[in-house]
This record gives structure tokens, C-alpha cells and sequence, in this order.
């Protein structure tokens, strides 16, 4: 709790309203089948301090398994909308998946996620749409979402 307290202090003091990413080593929802001490046990406290301080996405990988989540809630009576990338590894075939990485392109309108992962029969990488969220700024500039994500486990 003492870090999301301190974390909350350094984004108000940041007076900063724009895209905001949380990177964190462990996972914050299990991974089905892998259920181990690397799911945060806090998880639900960090949700909620990503949802109330306007959180976009939250990237983290110590599975080395690529995955993508799409967690709604609420924040204030708002709807408040949450994107965790698992990223994989890109270094040698983990748990049986090939070796991957992932390209994230932000813009204005939209932030897309692509999963790049290595095909050994055509000895290069492929890549896969892994999750697209579309960017709204509402018109008293708080920050608000519309996020459409595919939900995919890419084992």
C-alpha cells in the first residue's frame, strides 16, 4: 500500500494529464493453468489506484507469455477502463511459446499493441494485432475511453 500511496502523490504532483502507463513486473490478473506468487497479491487495490489516477495501460511480463486483458470498472460513478499487455521473451522459447516482442504505437486518436513473434519454419518474426483502444478526450478535458480490445491468450 505505502508505494500506491507514494505513486499517487508523484502523478498529482505531476499535474500531467496525458497518456499514462504503469510498468510493473509481476501480473496483475493470473494467468490460467500458471496460478503462482507472480499475480499480484494486491491485485485489486492496484486496479483501483489505476482506474482513480487515470491509468491507460499497465504492461508487465514475468510469465514471458504474451497475453492482452481488457478490465472495466468504475471510478467516481464513471466507467473506467483498464489494458494489461503481458509481454513474452525475446530471447529463446519460454514455457513453449516462440520468442516475441511487442510494438506499441501511440497516437492521439488510438493506441494499438502489435505481437511480434518468431516463426522458426520462415526463420523470421510475424506479427499479430494483440489488443487497438480508441483515445477520446471528452470536452472538459479529463480524460476519458472508449477501448475496444481483442481478447486473445497467445499460447
Amino acid at each position: 500500500m505505502e508505494q500506491l500511496i507514494r505513486a499517487e502523490k508523484l502523478l498529482d504532483d505531476s499535474g500531467a494529464d496525458g497518456l499514462r502507463i504503469l510498468t510493473m513486473h509481476h501480473h496483475l490478473t493470473p494467468f490460467p493453468g500458471l496460478v503462482t506468487v507472480s499475480t499480484v497479491r494486491d491485485c485489486g487495490n492496484v486496479i483501483r489506484f489505476a482506474f482513480k489516477n487515470g491509468i491507460d495501460m499497465v504492461l508487465g511480463g514475468h510469465k514471458h507469455i504474451p497475453r492482452a486483458d481488457h478490465i472495466i470498472g468504475s471510478n467516481e460513478g464513471r466507467k473506467a477502463e483498464l489494458g494489461i499487455v503481458h509481454a513474452g521473451t525475446m530471447s529463446n522459447l519460454s514455457r513453449f511459446v516462440n520468442p516475441s516482442f511487442n510494438f506499441i504505437e501511440i497516437s492521439d486518436k488510438k493506441i494499438e499493441v502489435t505481437l511480434n513473434e518468431f516463426d522458426y519454419d520462415k526463420n523470421k518474426f510475424k506479427e499479430k494485432s494483440m489488443a487497438k483502444y480508441k483515445r477520446i478526450k471528452n470536452k472538459n478535458l479529463e480524460l476519458d475511453y472508449m477501448r475496444d480490445m481483442l481478447l486473445e491468450y497467445f499460447l
